[in-house]
C-alpha cells in the first residue's frame, strides 16, 4: 500500500463511463510511476441530485491511515503531465479545489465556484469532519453551485482552499499555461469530450 490514492467513479447508466477508456489506463500508468494506489468504481445509477457517489468513496479512503493524500478525478479529467506529483496539489490539512470562472454567456460572475471535478485532500481529522458534514448535506439544492458541489462550498469554509489552476485546468473557465490535469467539465457532449481528451494526450 502506498501513501496516496486516486479515486474515480462513473455511473453504469450514463455514457460518461466510456471516458474511462482514456482516463483509467492513463492513471494506472501514472500510479506505477509515482507509487500511488488507484480505486476505480463503476456502479449505481445517476440521479437528478448530482454525483454524490464520489463522497462516500472519498470518506472511506480517509479512514485508511496509510493514505496521507486522497485525490478524486472525474471521468472527464485526464492527467497530461505525467512527471508531476499529484500529492503536491494536496494542501496541508486542507481540501484543495480549483476555481472556475463562468463569465461567458449564459453564465455570469455570480456562478464562479470551486469545482469538484478534481479534489485534492490531505488526510487529517479536520478534513474527515468536513467530509462527514458534506455527506450529511445530501442531497443539496439545484441552484448554483449545484448539489454536492454546493454543499461542500457551504460546509467547507474552514478546510476548503483554492489551489493553482493547473490541477484542474478547464478551457476558458480555468486556463493554465502548465496544466497537470485537464478537465473537460461542461465542454460539449461525451463524444466531444472523448475526442478532446484523446487529442490532449496525443491519442
Amino acid at each position: 500500500m502506498n501513501d496516496a490514492i486516486i479515486i474515480q467513479h462513473a455511473y453504469e447508466n450514463t455514457p460518461y463511463h466510456n471516458l474511462l477508456k482514456i482516463t483509467a489506463p492513463r492513471i494506472v500508468e501514472y500510479c506505477l510511476l509515482h507509487k500511488t494506489d488507484f480505486e476505480l468504481v463503476i456502479n449505481g445509477e445517476v440521479t437528478k441530485n448530482g454525483d454524490w457517489a464520489k463522497v462516500p468513496l472519498i470518506r472511506s479512503a480517509l479512514e485508511v491511515p496509510q493514505y496521507k493524500y486522497v485525490i478524486y478525478l472525474d471521468p472527464d479529467t485526464v492527467i497530461v503531465d505525467m512527471t508531476a506529483d499529484l500529492r503536491d496539489g494536496c494542501p496541508p490539512e486542507k481540501i484543495g479545489l480549483c476555481r472556475h470562472v463562468l463569465t461567458s454567456p449564459p453564465y455570469s460572475a455570480e456562478l464562479d465556484h470551486l469545482n469538484i471535478g478534481a479534489i485534492y485532500l490531505s488526510n487529517c481529522e479536520a478534513v474527515k469532519q468536513t467530509v462527514d458534514r458534506w455527506l450529511a448535506g445530501y442531497p443539496g439544492m439545484s441552484d448554483p453551485p449545484w448539489w454536492e458541489q454546493g454543499v461542500l462550498a457551504e460546509v467547507g469554509s474552514e478546510t476548503v482552499v483554492e489551489i493553482d489552476a493547473k490541477w484542474n485546468a478547464t478551457g476558458k473557465v480555468n486556463p493554465s499555461p502548465n496544466p497537470v490535469v485537464l478537465g473537460f467539465h461542461g465542454q460539449g457532449d461525451v463524444k466531444q469530450r472523448f475526442d478532446d481528451m484523446c487529442r490532449a494526450i496525443g491519442k
